[in-house]
């Protein structure tokens, strides 16, 4: 194994080290301006990340999808927007965002699918943005129940007020973002 990476193994390790955070923090601070409605700033964000091409691609399309589903963006911007989505406009409608897949498949371009893209749009299926059931936009955070009763100081038998998703709803994610290397992205088991 060595031998295939000799001489590239700092560099590939680096950018393992690197993006795998980066795409878990740009997922997270996306999802949390999309959902308290700072939506302005997702687009200034968007914008930034826009005018930086060394930047991973899916992120700069998860946060245009995040502003074509929840924003009233006009005409121009939606083009613009859906213009600079260089994956396929799927994966907007398997996350459940069918306004942003509308209007992504409005700009008619060629884009590829890639086995990783739902994992790497969810922070590694870390974090989710869904519609709760008013519509409105909703942050879900993947943790462990046990890890946040504690940090929060909930003692073993006492009931919790948190706002946990039901088991279904919890399945369906982590098995939209499931990561399957050289497979086509999964299906959610109501697409099967």
């Amino acid at each position: 194994m060595l031998a295939v990476f000799t001489g590239r193994f700092y560099d590939i390790w680096r950018h393992v080290a690197e993006s795998i955070p980066f795409e878990q923090l740009m997922a997270s601070v996306s999802a949390v301006l999309a959902t308290t409605g700072e939506l302005a700033k997702l687009r200034e964000l968007w914008d930034a990340v826009v005018r930086a091409p060394q930047l991973n691609s899916r992120s700069t399309a998860y946060m245009a999808m995040l502003l074509l589903e929840f924003d009233n963006s006009d005409p121009a911007q939606v083009l613009e927007m859906a213009g600079q989505i260089n994956i396929d406009c799927e994966y907007a409608g398997i996350m459940g965002f069918e306004n942003a897949k509308t209007k992504c498949l409005s700009v008619s371009q060629i884009r590829p699918k890639y086995h990783n893209a739902l994992s790497q749009m969810t922070g590694r299926g870390l974090v989710y943005v869904r519609r709760d059931y008013h519509g409105n936009p909703e942050l879900a955070i993947r943790a462990r129940r046990s890890a946040v009763r504690a940090l929060f100081g909930v003692k073993e038998n006492e009931p919790d007020a948190f706002p946990w998703l039901d088991t279904p709803a919890v399945d369906e994610q982590l098995y939209m973002v499931k990561y399957r290397e050289h497979l086509p992205p999964p299906r959610t088991p109501g697409q099967q």
